[in-house]
C-alpha cells in the first residue's frame, strides 16, 4: 500500500512542515519520539502487533498543584480578610525554571485558579496580568522556590481595584481602508474597577473623509464627525464590544492616513496625584483651515504652569521649531503653518508629575495636498491613558490579505523610534480559499527586545483566546468557530483582525532593531506568513531647520514655483536680504545634489536630471548656516 506522511509541528513553534523520521514495519508505520518510544502513524492492514513499555520515574509520581484565589483587597493590606470577594476572568500566568515552561489560566466565577504541573522544576513565578497595572498597590508577581515532590501550594493574589472611582478602558481598530469601499470598525471596552459605573458612554471622532453607515449600538447623538454611544451601567470587570460601518470617500487619495479616536466616559484617573504636581494640565489641538493649519496649546488645569515646557513643530522630516512656553490657567498659545501638503506634527511637553500618561501631540496629514503618503504613521499617538484610543491607518488600493502593521511605524527608511515607547501591532487576515474556514490560529514569536510580560491584548473582529507558549515570548491567538466565508462569495465577511500593544524593553541600546512577523493558520491548511515589520531605536534623529518665529512659517521670502515641479523650477527673491545667498538642494536622504547662488531676483533651475521625489531647498550664508528651509516635490 501507500502512505502520505502528514505535515507536523514537531518543535512546538506553531508551524507545520518540520522534518521527522519514520519506521516502516510489515504491518505499520511508526514515528520515533525524542524521549524514547514510538507513535503510530498508519497501518497497512486491519490489525497490528506492538509492545507497550511504560517507564515511570520518581518525578512522574508527583503532580505539583499551585492554586489560589484572586481577590479584591478592600481593607487594603495585601492579604485576604473575611469576606473579601474573588475576581473572575482575570489572567494568571506561571513560569517554571529551569525548564522555561509558561502556563496560563483564568480565574473562575469565585476568583479561583489552578495549575497542575508534572515537573521537576523548583523555581516558579506566578504573575497576575492586570491591564495597565492601574491602581495596583500590591505586587502582581510572586516568586516560589519549592523542593521537588511538594504536592500542594496555595498562593492568594490581592488586587486593589479602584473603589468609588471609575476606571474604564477602550480600544478601536479596523482591518483595512480603501477609497470608495466600506469598512467595519470594532470598539471594545472594559470596566476595570470594583464599582458599577452608571451611564457609561463612548465618544467616537471619525475621520472627515468617512461616511457613517450604521452601528450595532445606535448613537445617542451625532455632531459633525463626532458620535456618542450610550453603554448603560457597567458591572465590575464587565467588558463588551460593538461595531460600526463607514465608507471612505471615493475622492480620498490612495495612501493617505485616516484616524478614528475613541474616548470612554467617565474618563477618571484613579491614582492619587503626586504632591509635587502643580495642577496645570497642557492640552494641544490642531485643524486644517484651508490655506493654513491652526494649532492651539492651552493650559486646561486648575493652576498656572510653574516652569517652562518645550513644544516642537515638525514638517514631514524637518523640525522647524523647538521653543519654550509657559501658560497661566486658561491661557493659550496659537500659531499657524502653511497648508502645503506636508505632514505637520506638533508636540507639547506635559507639566512634571502630571497624573496619567498624557503626552500632548497632534499630527495632521493631507492639508493642501499630500506630499508623503502615510508620513503621519511615523509618529506616536497620544493615547497612553486607558480611556482613550487612537487608530490611524493608511488607505490601500490593492489587497493585502494577511498583513502585519506596527504603530508608530518610525521615521524614514530605517523606521526610527525613540527609546521606551509602546508599539501597537495590527494583524489582519482573510479567507481567500474556496471554502468556509472554521478556525483561525495566529502564532507570533515576539522579539526579545519587547517587554512580553506587559503585553496588552486589544480589539478584534471576532472572539479569540490568548496563550503564551514556550518561554513566554510566543503568543497564540485562536479564533474558534469563526466561520469565515470565502472572499469570492462574501468579500465583507471573509476578513478579520486583532490588535495588541507591547512596550519596548527600557534597557535597549541605540541602534537596536525590533523585528516582527507572524503566521496565520486557516483550519488545516499550510500556514501563511505575514509581511515582516521592523523599527530601530534611536534618539535626536529629526533634522533641524531654523525658523525664528511662527509668523515666519507663513512668510515667503523665497517663492519656489511650480511646486510640485517637473522639468524646471523657478526661484524668486522676495526679501532683498536673500540676494547673493547660496542655495543647496538635498534629496530625502539628506544628500547634496545641487548648489547655486541667488545672483538676481529670479533664478531658473533645470530639474530634469533629478529623480522624482521629495527634496529640501536650504538657503545658507557664506559659512553654511541655514537661514531658510523649503520643501520641494519633483514628479
Amino acid at each position: 500500500g501507500s502512505f502520505a506522511a502528514p505535515a507536523l509541528d514537531i518543535d512546538g513553534d506553531g508551524q507545520v512542515g518540520d522534518a521527522y523520521a519514520l519506521i516502516i514495519r510489515n504491518d505499520s508505520i511508526l514515528r520515533p519520539l525524542s524521549g524514547g518510544g514510538e507513535v503510530l502513524m498508519g497501518a497497512f492492514g486491519n490489525h497490528i502487533t506492538y509492545t507497550q513499555v511504560i517507564d515511570l520515574t520518581t518525578a512522574d509520581s508527583f503532580q505539583l498543584n499551585i492554586s489560589g484565589n484572586v481577590f479584591h483587597d478592600e481593607l487594603p493590606n495585601c492579604s485576604q480578610d473575611g469576606s473579601e470577594l474573588g475576581l473572575n476572568n482575570l489572567a494568571v500566568m506561571l513560569s517554571a525554571e529551569p525548564s522555561g515552561r509558561v502556563y496560563q489560566t483564568t480565574t473562575d466565577a469565585l476568583g479561583n485558579y489552578d495549575f497542575f504541573i508534572c515537573s521537576t522544576d523548583t523555581f516558579y513565578t506566578v504573575h497576575l496580568n492586570l491591564p495597565f497595572d492601574y491602581a495596583v498597590a500590591c505586587p502582581t508577581s510572586y516568586e516560589l522556590t519549592l523542593p521537588p515532590g511538594l504536592l500542594d501550594t496555595v498562593l492568594h493574589l490581592p488586587v486593589q481595584l479602584p473603589a468609588n472611582c471609575s476606571q474604564l478602558l477602550v480600544d478601536v481598530g479596523t482591518w483595512r481602508l480603501e477609497p470608495c469601499t466600506s469598512s467595519s470598525y470594532g470598539v471594545s471596552y472594559f470596566n476595570y474597577s470594583f464599582d458599577t459605573i452608571i451611564d457609561a458612554s463612548i465618544r467616537l471622532i471619525l475621520d472627515p473623509e468617512f461616511d457613517f453607515l450604521g452601528s450595532d449600538i445606535p448613537p445617542s447623538s451625532e455632531v459633525g464627525d463626532t458620535l456618542f454611544f450610550p453603554l448603560g451601567d457597567l458591572e465590575p470587570l464587565e467588558s463588551g464590544s460593538f461595531f460600526l460601518g463607514i465608507e471612505l470617500d471615493c475622492g480620498a487619495a490612495v495612501g493617505q492616513t485616516h484616524c478614528v479616536q475613541a474616548n470612554i466616559y467617565p474618563d477618571t484617573i484613579c491614582v492619587t496625584p503626586d504632591p509635587s504636581w502643580s495642577g496645570a494640565s497642557v492640552a494641544l489641538s490642531g485643524s486644517c483651515q484651508g490655506d493654513s493649519l491652526e494649532f492651539r496649546i492651552i493650559n486646561e488645569g486648575i493652576a498656572d504652569m510653574q516652569q517652562n515646557q518645550q513644544y516642537i513643530v515638525i514638517e514631514d522630516v524637518l523640525m522647524l521649531r523647538d521653543e519654550p512656553f509657559q501658560l497661566n490657567i486658561g491661557e493659550e498659545l496659537q500659531f499657524r503653518v502653511p497648508a502645503n501638503g506636508a505632514t505637520w506634527h506638533v508636540r507639547a511637553g506635559q507639566v512634571p508629575n502630571h497624573p496619567g500618561f498624557d503626552q500632548p501631540a497632534v499630527t495632521i496629514e493631507g492639508c493642501g495636498g499630500l506630499n508623503i503618503p502615510g508620513q503621519a504613521l511615523a509618529f506616536p499617538q497620544n493615547d497612553g491613558d486607558p480611556f482613550v484610543s487612537i487608530d490611524c491607518q493608511q488607505s490601500s488600493g490593492t489587497p493585502d490579505w494577511n498583513g502585519l502593521a506596527v504603530s508608530p511605524a518610525g521615521l524614514g527608511d530605517n523606521h526610527l523610534v525613540e527609546q521606551g515607547i509602546e508599539l501597537e501591532y495590527l494583524i489582519r487576515f482573510r479567507n481567500t480559499g474556496p471554502d468556509t474556514v472554521h478556525k483561525v490560529v495566529i502564532v507570533d514569536t515576539l522579539a526579545a527586545e519587547l517587554a512580553v510580560d506587559r503585553i496588552q491584548m486589544g480589539v478584534a473582529s471576532h472572539a479569540y483566546t490568548f496563550e503564551r507558549l514556550g518561554a513566554g515570548n510566543i503568543i497564540r491567538l485562536t479564533f474558534t468557530d469563526i466561520d469565515l466565508p470565502d472572499s469570492a462569495s462574501y468579500a465583507d465577511q471573509s476578513l478579520g483582525f486583532v490588535k495588541f500593544s507591547i512596550p519596548l524593553r527600557p534597557d535597549l541600546e541605540l541602534g537596536t532593531f525590533v523585528r516582527n512577523t507572524a503566521t496565520v493558520h486557516f483550519d488545516d491548511q499550510a500556514p501563511q506568513r505575514t509581511n515582516p515589520t521592523f523599527v530601530r531605536v534611536d534618539e535626536d534623529f529629526i533634522e533641524r531647520g531654523i525658523i525664528e518665529s511662527t509668523q515666519e512659517l507663513l512668510a515667503k521670502p523665497l517663492q519656489i514655483y511650480p511646486n510640485p515641479a517637473r522639468r524646471m523650477m523657478g526661484i524668486t527673491v522676495v526679501e532683498e536680504e536673500f540676494r547673493g545667498k547660496q542655495v543647496r538642494l538635498y534629496n530625502a536622504l539628506q544628500q547634496l545634489v545641487l548648489t547655486w547662488e541667488l545672483d538676481g531676483s529670479q533664478t531658473n533651475v533645470d530639474t530634469r536630471p533629478l529623480v522624482p521625489g521629495v527634496y529640501w531647498v536650504y538657503t545658507t550664508d557664506r559659512v553654511g548656516e541655514v537661514l531658510k528651509a523649503t520643501k520641494l516635490v519633483l514628479f
